[in-house]
This record gives C-alpha cells, structure tokens and sequence, in this order.
C-alpha cells in the first residue's frame, strides 16, 4: 500500500502482484519466524495451502489444506511458549482456522499430511 497518498477514505494501492492463476485466495496468515526469511501463508477456494517469499512474492511451497467441506476462510497464528532445539531454532507452531461451519488445528510447518488437521464443528445450528 501506498501509505503516503492514502487518505482516511482512499487507501491506495502501491503495487499489485498477481498470485494464483484460476484460484481465488481466501485469507493470508504472516508465517511465523520458523526461518530466517520471511514468508506469508495463503489459502484459496481450491483448498491449498501456499507459502510466498514475502520480499519475492515467489512461491515457495504448496500443500493440501484443510478438505473439511468448505475451504479455509480464516487463520491465526495459536501464542505458545518457545521451544528451541540444540541449533537454537525454534521447532513447532500450531495454526488455528476456521472454515463456514468448522474450527480446526494443524501444525507448522505445513506438511500437507491430511492427518495433521483436526477440525471440529462449530455451527449454531447444527
């Protein structure tokens, strides 16, 4: 975004950059600090997860996401104490999200192993 133009009704966009070619992205999560470059998380309606070099916008990695019906429309970062191996990086996260009726679990970094995804339902009306 172009902050120094942008006023209180007019953000302005400074650069766009397109990322998918036939799949619409959903949400977007800034990738933890599990290495030493910096990377952001997106997930789409074809439900995969990918992984951009956030000074690139190069993808990195893509992986299967949560297939809970619905794709992923909201993710977060859980807070955690940090555990570090003998190298003094930092070993596991989890991630939270949210699909239409659905709330799950899984860890970083992403494998794409379907078995590292729990969800459950949170739906008012069922």
């Amino acid at each position: 975004y172009d902050l120094s133009s942008t006023s209180e009704n007019n953000l302005v966009i400074g650069e766009m950059v397109r990322i998918e070619q036939s799949a619409c992205p959903t949400c977007l999560l800034p990738y933890p600090p599990l290495t030493k470059e910096s990377f952001f998380l997106v997930a789409n309606n074809q439900f995969k997860l990918r992984l951009y070099n956030a000074s690139t916008a190069m993808c990195r990695q893509t992986v299967l996401g949560p297939a809970y019906g619905d794709p992923v429309q909201q993710m977060l970062t859980l807070p955690q104490p940090v555990v570090r191996n003998e190298e003094g990086e930092q070993l596991e996260r989890y991630m939270a999200f949210i699909t239409h009726d659905k709330v799950g679990v899984t860890v970083m970094p992403m494998s794409g192993n379907p078995y590292h995804y729990m969800a459950t339902i949170a739906h008012r009306d069922r």
